[in-house]
């Protein structure tokens, strides 16, 4: 396949079959709910993985949290002083 430059010779090369590709005509209403399932979509999967379990692992999950959150709180200096 050969391939021919600009008529001034300056630019970049493409296949003579072949024209530089324009952009792509989206519709907007599309690409909005597309947009939108994606996002459903994660949320989906946020769920099932936050209420997708047992009891005893959410409350390990939460005691988790509980403490790493205590333990942020114990290193924070006090304005007082």
């Amino acid at each position: 396949m050969r391939c021919a430059r600009l008529a001034d010779g300056t630019g970049p090369l493409y296949p003579r079959d072949e024209t530089p590709a324009m952009t792509e005509i989206i519709n907007l209403r599309q690409a909005r709910k597309r947009r939108e399932r994606a996002e459903k979509e994660r949320r989906a999967a946020e769920n099932r993985r936050r209420f997708g379990r047992k009891k005893t692992e959410v409350r390990q999950e939460d005691s988790e949290r509980d403490n790493a959150e205590r333990d942020w709180r114990g290193h924070e200096i006090d304005p007082d002083d």
